[in-house]
């Protein structure tokens, strides 16, 4: 933990573009819980896709594919 756990009232953000969320993720302005939209590649992908962002869904831990939404916690890192 090498910054104090956000707490109080939450800043809202928006990011209309990748290029604008790229930017700000590598910077390290980005740090807390995030609510987002995700676009993974379909499960059905020639080389297979292995989910690297996983949710809880009915109580199980699951690595979808497609289109999905959730809260996940942001650090202040990003490797490419």
């Amino acid at each position: 933990m090498s910054k104090p756990m956000p707490v109080g009232l939450p800043t809202l953000v928006y990011y209309p573009n990748p290029e604008a969320l790229k930017e700000a993720l590598e910077s390290g302005v980005l740090f807390g819980f995030v609510e987002a939209t995700i676009q993974a590649p379909p499960l059905n992908t020639p080389a297979g896709y292995i989910g690297l962002l996983p949710i809880r869904l009915q109580g199980r831990l699951s690595c979808p594919g497609g289109l999905y939404s959730g809260f996940f916690f942001q650090k202040s890192s990003y490797s490419p």
